[in-house]
């Protein structure tokens, strides 16, 4: 089930701020990944939610 465009954006605000459970020293940002919208950590990049 997709997420609707609003929805992703809540998902993506509700994660901005979080540590990175990949690893652990950094925290969630709202970037871009692969050209998409995403949360992401500042400091390894690994995302852990994308919009497409």
């Amino acid at each position: 089930m997709a997420a609707t465009n609003g929805d992703g954006r809540q998902l993506l605000s509700a994660l901005e701020g979080r540590r990175c459970p990949s690893c652990r020293a950094g925290s969630l940002v709202r970037d871009r990944y692969k050209g998409n919208l995403a949360a992401l950590c500042e400091e390894c990049g690994t995302p852990q939610a994308q919009l497409w």
